[in-house]
């Protein structure tokens, strides 16, 4: 019993689709069916047309041409709704790469700010230690100097 159920649905779901199918193209196919009946009809009866009255042109159509089926179907419907989806994706996601842009400028503006206040930090810890070294060394001769004096013979 289950099993003709589903056997009818796979039945139904197929022939829905085929329908979508055929009613998504039919405007263009019964223009090419009109094409064809007109050519058809003119190497029939050769004399019957007048092309200084009426002139036939047949232009091929793609599918984003203004040619849209009333009738759209649900695969007409959901190829639109992706469509628009998929746009505010690509909307999205520029966004969001502006963003991380931005945000990644950032970093790099904090870090570059980071670096100089390091710096800064580093340079006043070497002009102490000039200090205290040149204060070492002054020390260092007075004592030599203490030194030399001691030993030097009166």
């Amino acid at each position: 019993m289950r099993s003709r159920a589903r056997r009818m649905n796979v039945l139904i779901a197929i022939m829905a689709d085929s329908y979508e199918m055929v009613k998504e193209h039919e405007k263009v196919e019964a223009l090419h069916e009109r094409a064809k009946m007109i050519a058809d009809m003119e190497l029939l009866h050769p004399g019957w047309h007048r092309y200084s009255e009426y002139m036939h042109i047949c232009e091929a159509a793609d599918e984003d041409s203004a040619l849209e089926p009333e009738w759209s179907g649900v695969a007409g419907r959901v190829k639109v709704l992706l469509s628009n989806a998929n746009a505010e994706l690509r909307s999205d996601m520029a966004k969001a790469e502006d963003v991380a842009a931005m945000k990644l400028e950032m970093a790099k503006a904090e870090e570059v700010a980071e670096l100089r206040s390091d710096v800064a930090l580093v340079k006043q810890d070497l002009s102490a230690l000039a200090a205290n070294m040149a204060d070492m060394i002054r020390l260092l001769q007075q004592t030599t100097l203490a030194q030399e004096t001691r030993q030097a013979p009166a």
